[in-house]
């Protein structure tokens, strides 16, 4: 499940990614090619540090946006080519037993589940007071100025109703999002020696 105006695509793992391309070289209508330039110097940058170390700066710069977009891609890609199931997950001790396959893959969807849902972007829980919210503060701030700061606008009963509903869905988004990350770390430890091919 894809943010609004993301698709899975843009949410792919890759320096030449189409959503960081759009949002840092492209201008409301056209391309700025100086930014154009530098995107793809550092996009060149980062596909050679991949291939020479394995990882790239950008990589480390937000290592858990990585991992959280990395560990769900190459658990689907496990789960779609592999070749066999770790034989203790079968149902019986009987060789020609192959509910192994089956088992792993409830075991890899969970996973793939958990891992996806601890990520802002692809996660299926939205805020449905953000574009409420958002336009809230675009008034607020168009209306006092940008330096009024957020806790006078707390003070203000027009804008309070909106920003407390918004906070409290927000906060218990959050928790969601945490569960599922230690969910699916819990299962990382527990299933980590059968992550093979």
């Amino acid at each position: 499940m894809a943010k609004e105006g993301l698709t899975e695509a843009d949410l792919t793992n890759n320096v030449w990614n189409k959503y960081l391309f759009v949002s840092e070289v492209m201008g409301k209508r056209f391309i700025h090619p100086w930014k154009l330039v530098k995107y793809i110097k550092r996009s060149l940058k980062w596909s050679w540090q991949r291939i020479t170390r394995g990882f790239s700066d950008g990589d480390i710069w937000w290592m858990e946006t990585y991992l959280q977009m990395l560990l769900p891609d190459m658990l689907q890609y496990l789960k779609d080519h592999r070749m066999g199931s770790p034989v203790c997950l079968s149902r019986t001790d009987k060789p020609e037993d192959d509910s192994c396959h089956e088992e792993w893959d409830k075991v890899l969807d969970q996973m793939i589940f958990l891992w996806r849902e601890s990520y802002e972007y692809s996660s299926s829980k939205k805020n449905p007071y953000e574009e409420e919210y958002m336009e809230m503060l675009d008034n607020y701030y168009g209306k006092y100025g940008p330096n009024t700061g957020f806790a006078m606008m707390r003070n203000d009963p027009k804008y309070k109703k909106i920003a407390d509903k918004y906070e409290k869905t927000e906060g218990e988004i959050n928790q969601y999002r945490e569960e599922c990350k230690d969910k699916a770390l819990d299962m990382l430890k527990e299933y980590f020696h059968c992550l093979w091919d």
